[in-house]
């Protein structure tokens, strides 16, 4: 009897450490991967080059549109049909 409990205390013994590591061990595996995506992304930010957005579209009569308004416009009378 005694010999049971000696092993069944050892057992449970064990099975708390192994726990209590995995317990510690899963957060600072999560805490890594996003301190490393966090990383990459810093870095392709930096990395790239910038690139602008540009509204242009050309109006039926050859003249290019700049103005915000004007392209809307052009776009409207474009999908219109018109």
């Amino acid at each position: 009897m005694k010999t049971k409990y000696h092993n069944a205390n050892r057992l449970v013994g064990k099975n708390i450490k192994e726990a209590q590591e995995e317990r510690i061990e899963k957060p600072k595996r999560f805490h890594n991967n996003v301190g490393i995506k966090k990383a990459y992304t810093i870095l392709n930010k930096l990395t790239k080059a910038c690139q602008l957005k540009v509204i242009v579209i050309k109006h039926t009569n050859g003249n290019v549109l700049t103005v915000s308004a004007a392209v809307l416009n052009r776009w409207t009378k474009y999908y219109s049909g018109t």
